[in-house]
């Protein structure tokens, strides 16, 4: 696996990751929405990260 010393996307997640509220944030979203799956991504031409 990649780490983030290797992947610019590798240290986006990681980036994401270190930010506290992102799990909250992404609870809201799904009971405001009604969905079950909430993300953050990363969208480029070649990939999809979430």
């Amino acid at each position: 696996m990649s780490d983030a010393n290797d992947d610019p996307f590798a240290a986006d997640v990681a980036a994401v990751a270190r930010i506290a509220a992102v799990p909250a944030i992404l609870d809201v979203v799904c009971r405001t929405t009604g969905m079950g799956f909430a993300a953050v991504a990363r969208v480029t031409e070649d990939r999809w990260i979430a």
